[in-house]
């Protein structure tokens, strides 16, 4: 998996050489630029303090590269119970920053919702990190939040998570993975792009005996789980694979999901979100999909779509908010 994505990377360095060598750079880069500005268009605000107020890189756990920014509207009112939009950002879970959930995060506290914005241990560079500790940071960050803001007068007794690409996986993962257990319960999840499943058939590869020995080294990787060879042959190491996969754990409990991919997409596989559909339907669960017609990875070539899943997050809000 991650040397076809890798693959696709090189590819896309590649076409950005030959732009770039044919003279036409300068206007991908004016089509990119405006693409982004259409991208975010639905998300704008102006920002003030009479808007509301942001906390920056709040320390928790006892991680060393993990914080979390803090969005909190101004004329929120202590009196009442709160609700939190946590966003994660994605970036392969190599790459990536919280405030690259910035626009996000103000958009939705000039609402009337606390939002936030984590820092979790990224793999790959000799980091040791995984996606089963990812999703514990997230835990721990929800914690935190809760926390923090009880001291600052505001209590919140429901939450929703959000996320783009790995970020959407992670939100995914997290609300229902802690559907029993959340410090503060999810009601809902809003997501683009997000990876359903790390099952290597998803992602178009094969396991072979040949391949035992990468398969066991992908999933320490990918879960910190030490298996064995014999645990690949007999199919008892999906288990680990299907607890950081969002699709495998989807049950009765799982909450409303608001969902989007494009048909362009050339980092998750475009069938994969089928896969997360079909356990939705097993399971009886409630969401929606946004098609994102002319859209790859990136979600930036249907702009009346983002003005419309923008428009539905908020509906969800009022929907599944208390």
């Amino acid at each position: 998996m991650m040397k076809k994505i890798a693959k696709v990377l090189s590819l896309i360095l590649i076409c950005a050489f030959a732009f770039s060598s044919s003279g036409c750079i300068s206007i991908s880069l004016l089509l990119i630029n405006r693409a982004v500005k259409q991208y975010y268009a639905p998300l704008s605000v102006d920002w003030s303090g009479e808007v509301g107020t942001i906390h920056s890189d709040i320390s928790f756990g006892q991680w060393s590269d993990t914080s979390y920014d803090l969005y909190i509207p101004t004329k929120l009112n202590q009196e009442k119970e709160c609700a939190l939009i946590l966003f994660i950002h994605g970036g392969s879970f190599t790459a990536g920053d919280k405030a690259d959930e910035d626009a996000w995060c103000k958009f939705f506290a000039s609402k009337g919702y606390i939002t936030a914005t984590v820092n979790y241990s990224l793999m790959g560079d000799g980091r040791n990190s995984n996606i089963n500790l990812m999703n514990e940071q997230i835990y721990a960050c929800v914690e935190a939040i809760k926390e923090n803001c009880s001291m600052r007068g505001y209590d919140i007794k429901q939450m929703a998570t959000s996320g783009q690409s790995a970020g959407g996986c992670l939100a995914m993962l997290y609300a229902y993975s802690h559907a029993e257990d959340s410090p503060i319960p999810v009601k809902f999840v809003f997501q683009q792009t997000g990876p359903a499943s790390f099952h290597i058939a998803h992602w178009g590869g094969t396991v072979t005996q040949e391949s035992y020995a990468e398969v066991v080294n992908a999933v320490l990787g990918w879960t910190g789980e030490k298996i064995t060879e014999e645990m690949v042959a007999d199919g008892s190491y999906l288990s680990y694979i299907d607890a950081i996969s969002p699709a495998g754990c989807v049950n009765e409990n799982t909450v409303p999901t608001l969902c989007a991919y494009g048909p362009n997409d050339v980092i998750v596989p475009v069938d994969m979100k089928f896969v997360l559909f079909a356990q939705f339907d097993k399971y009886g669960v409630t969401y929606e999909f946004v098609n994102f017609e002319n859209s790859g990875h990136d979600m930036m070539g249907d702009p009346e779509k983002q003005e419309y899943f923008v428009k539905r997050s908020l509906e969800y809000c009022e929907l599944y908010f208390d």
